[in-house]
């Protein structure tokens, strides 16, 4: 049976833990995992005080070529949403190739406490 060897980074090396300004801030992280099987993504976010808007929408796009652009519709969005003084992850597993995380609060009027992104690699399947 195959055997999967695996990277496991260190915590937010895609995006490390940092706040994220109200009233639909953005912010991009782009990481290259073309070398790679499989990429495997947590996503954070911890909010303070939350507005009924609250949420941290995340866009994944693809990047591609050899001077790399990005698209501009999303393979996978979803909304991380919570309650004052929580914290709330999600992962997810992406193929091989190179992606863009588009982080945007949505909170019109509360920045967000912390918003980080770690991966980690298969690198093989032998």
């Amino acid at each position: 049976m195959a055997s999967p060897s695996m990277t496991q980074n260190t915590a937010g090396n895609i995006r490390s833990s940092a706040s994220l300004a109200a009233s639909g801030t953005s912010t991009t992280s782009t990481f290259n995992a073309s070398g790679k099987f499989e990429e495997q993504i947590q996503i954070g976010a911890t909010f303070g005080t939350v507005a009924t808007t609250n949420g941290l929408q995340v866009d994944v796009l693809r990047v591609i070529g050899s001077t790399p652009v990005a698209d501009t519709i999303p393979v996978i969005t979803f909304v991380l949403s919570g309650t004052a003084s929580t914290s709330k992850a999600v992962s997810l597993a992406l193929p091989t190739g190179q992606y863009q995380l588009k982080f945007t609060n949505l909170d019109a009027t509360n920045g967000l406490t912390s918003v980080y992104a770690t991966g980690d690699t298969v690198d093989a399947v032998a």
